[in-house]
């Protein structure tokens, strides 16, 4: 005698991955690699329908979800619903957040710089990391069949850093060392996890002659001398002499005062004296080293003396000033080589956004 099944509507459902009930808040796979989670419903009659859900889009309707996480799928919702009798009463799985362990990012650096012979330069660049496994940081010549050298770099978990998007976590300081010509050229950086790897390609340029000042500006006039103020923008390699030339007609200019900065950076002042009371003066400053003269500074200064024995302040003599200048008049040196350089690499390591956590270099 044939009897009607008795009907079992599904109750439970659960996620299983890698034949583990996951019970975490947290789920985790690796971004690019294919991941199988299934939704385990328990006994029920007729079989159970499924649908699977990563965050609000529907993502398959079997018993299992075979998907391949993407950087986007990284703190969304995963969970599956089932349902048999009654498709309006579906019953819905824990929900854990997917946290997609990614390959590094880096987020900015500089494409170019500038250096001498005997320098360090100090390659600075943020990056960005997910997991807590430790990086590989290396930069290698592009003309080196070799490794220049590396270091390893242990980030914090993601729960101590509070944030899941791509954020500028790190900071990284790179110091190459440049010890000869052919040091000079173009180098490959990457950051490197188990995950992935991310690099990006900048050049390490020949400084020839000094930069040009900047914020080049009066600080006081008096009735037969002006004193002025600038920074050095860069001053590694060669010591370096400033130049500040005075004109009447802005055509035929004098040498009036010279500043030795030696290997310092920094603030530079000097005082220009022996002038003609109410008279006006065009000033312009430029800096020199052995490989002889650098660029104008931007600004090139008007400054009116005073008749009288009084002194105007920086704030009075501020609208005297502002007259643009440009034009290289530097020494060019060409023909640098390229090989394999015994580089340094140091490594500082912060957290910029997150306050209390500061990483270690091992």
């Amino acid at each position: 005698m044939n009897m009607k099944a008795k009907l079992m509507k599904v109750t439970v459902a659960s996620l299983q991955q890698n034949g583990q009930t996951v019970l975490d808040k947290t789920l985790t796979v690796t971004s690019g690699k294919p991941s199988t989670i299934y939704c385990i419903t328990g006994n029920s009659r007729p079989a159970a329908n499924i649908d699977w859900y990563i965050g609000f889009q529907k993502r398959g309707s079997e018993t299992s979800l075979n998907f391949i996480p993407t950087n986007e799928d990284n703190d969304k919702a995963i969970y599956c619903q089932a349902y048999n009798i009654d498709p309006n009463q579906p019953v819905l799985s824990n929900k854990p957040i997917l946290f997609v362990r990614a390959a590094p990012k880096i987020l900015d650096v500089s494409l170019s710089y500038k250096g001498y012979a005997g320098q360090c330069i100090m390659i600075q660049f943020d990056f960005y990391s997910n997991t807590d496994e430790n990086l590989t940081v290396t930069a290698q010549h592009s003309n080196s069949s070799g490794l220049i050298n590396q270091g390893i770099i242990r980030p914090p978990r993601l729960d101590d850093v509070g944030d899941s998007q791509p954020v500028s976590d790190f900071r990284a300081t790179l110091a190459i060392c440049m010890k000869s010509e052919t040091d000079f050229g173009q180098y490959d950086v990457e950051v490197k996890n188990i995950v992935g790897t991310d690099s990006k390609i900048i050049k390490i340029i020949k400084q020839i002659t000094p930069e040009k000042p900047v914020n080049f500006h009066v600080t006081n006039i008096q009735k037969n001398k002006v004193s002025l103020k600038w920074l050095s923008e860069y001053n590694w390699g060669f010591a370096q002499v400033f130049v500040v030339e005075a004109s009447i007609d802005n055509i035929t200019w004098i040498n009036v005062s010279q500043v030795n900065s030696g290997y310092r950076d920094g603030w530079f002042s000097t005082i220009v004296g022996d002038l003609i009371p109410g008279s006006e003066y065009f000033l312009r400053l430029y800096a020199y080293n052995i490989n002889g003269r650098g660029d104008f500074a931007d600004v090139q200064l008007k400054a009116r003396m005073l008749k009288e024995s009084t002194q105007a302040s920086s704030m009075e003599v501020g609208s005297e000033v502002g007259i643009g200048v440009g034009g290289a008049v530097g020494v060019g040196v060409g023909g640098a080589g390229i090989g394999i350089i015994g580089a340094i690499i140091a490594f500082a390591i912060r957290r910029r956004l997150h306050g209390m956590y500061k990483g270690s270099v091992i």
